[in-house]
């Protein structure tokens, strides 16, 4: 048992630094409370509070801890400061205080970042490629439409900056797969040469695809080139109802099992 007295308690490379004089690993102080090593103490700067705070609820202990703020809101923060970007964490130490992350947008393929949940703090580390310029990339917005049967789908529309959308030539892209791949919102660079081409571009999550929950991937098991391509051309059939898209200037371009939908959805009359 540690002595009555205050014990301030800082973080340093790794270790948690008692100044009674004591040097704890940063895993050992949770253990200690919960098995009762350690008494009523006060502690101080302590990037772990959250887990402790667990830990001493589980046993009762009276520690007082720091108000600290909650996980939830540090993150909010940090998806305030990259407005119309995605955050996704690519690694992170083993104390869980600073993660990589990977910023990306619709525009942009990708800046990584170094970012310590603790204090807050964001660094800029990299930008794999410095060539592609956010400002002249085009956007992509995701479109809802129905399908012949009624299910509803979901697919995104790239459009060229310098053209208002208005009877556009039209590529389709359609994902491979067939099952358990699907298109997301995001910086595609296939889809952004096209459009900055002059062409829109449409991907579409016909079914079959993921992320929409297993009844709808399996809906084109023994009806590959049916179903899955019909919902190709709904998304099609949807851009040149508001018009902004030329049925007559369809083209398709694909890759592996997309062939199917793309073969038809080429040779199709709309």
């Amino acid at each position: 048992m540690v002595g009555a007295h205050r014990l301030h308690l800082r973080h340093d490379h790794g270790d948690i630094v008692v100044s009674a004089g004591l040097v704890r690993p940063r895993h050992h102080l949770a253990a200690d409370l919960l098995a009762g090593r350690l008494g009523p103490q006060d502690f101080g700067d302590f990037p772990f509070v959250e887990h402790v705070r667990q830990a001493v609820a589980a046993q009762q202990i009276a520690v007082a801890l720091p108000e600290v703020e909650r996980p939830d809101v540090r993150r909010q923060r940090l998806v305030a400061a990259f407005p119309d970007h995605q955050i996704s964490i690519e690694s992170s130490t083993a104390d869980g205080i600073e993660h990589v992350l990977r910023v990306h947008s619709d525009r942009d393929p990708g800046q990584f970042y170094l970012w310590n949940e603790y204090d807050g703090k964001v660094r800029h580390l990299l930008d794999p490629r410095p060539q592609v310029k956010a400002a002249d990339m085009p956007r992509t917005q995701a479109v809802r439409f129905k399908a012949r049967d009624g299910m509803e789908l979901v697919g995104y529309l790239t459009l060229p900056k310098q053209k208002p959308a208005q009877k556009l030539p039209l590529i389709i892209l359609p994902h491979g797969g067939p099952h358990g791949v699907r298109d997301s919102w995001g910086y595609d660079m296939e889809a952004a040469a096209f459009a900055n081409a002059g062409y829109a571009v449409l991907k579409v999550n016909y079914r079959g695809s993921a992320g929409y929950g297993e009844k709808f991937r399996q809906l084109n098991v023994r009806n590959l080139g049916v179903g899955d391509a019909w919902d190709v051309l709904s998304g099609v059939e949807h851009l040149v109802k508001l018009g902004w898209v030329d049925p007559a200037t369809l083209r398709t371009y694909c890759s592996d099992a997309a062939y199917t939908s793309s073969l038809v959805a080429g040779g199709a009359k709309l």
